[in-house]
């Protein structure tokens, strides 16, 4: 049991991190490059100019990535620290510097050498829209209704 709440806490930690090297990532490629990938039959431009004619949803499937992986690592730390409210705090200010320390070193990456993982980065952003489906779906008929 020990182990599957240490996976949880890493888990919930590389969600966050994955999520904040997605948002740097969107944020510092060119559109303009990938609509003449994707015009050349590029699956990867193609999944890249997908993601940016709908970057409201991007941004939503991003967020829940992100807000996944914080109730994951808090849901295990509260797990693992069994009514130890020291311990429970300790082992919660090692995780969230550990994430903030994550998240930038993701931010710098993703900022700066995501044109040069952009297979790997495509395929992410896809994975990540395809598992918030329903929650883009939800936010279809919102922004329907409104």
């Amino acid at each position: 049991m020990e182990a599957l709440i240490v996976v949880l806490i890493v888990l919930g930690v590389v969600l966050t991190t994955l999520a904040e090297y997605l948002t740097a990532a969107m944020l510092d490629l060119r559109q303009t490059v990938f609509t003449v990938m994707a015009e050349e039959g590029s699956a990867t431009g193609a999944r890249f100019r997908s993601a940016f004619d709908s970057i409201e949803e991007v941004s939503l499937a991003i967020s829940l990535v992100n807000v996944i992986g914080v109730l994951g690592a808090g849901a295990g730390l509260a797990m693992h620290s069994e009514g130890n409210w020291l311990g429970l705090t300790t082992e919660m200010a090692i995780v969230v510097i550990s994430m903030v320390v994550l998240k930038a070193t993701a931010s710098m990456v993703g900022s700066r050498y995501a044109e040069h993982f952009l297979r790997g980065t495509s395929v992410m952003l896809t994975t990540i829209r395809t598992l918030a489906y329903p929650a883009l779906l939800i936010h279809r008929v919102l922004m329907r209704l409104t």
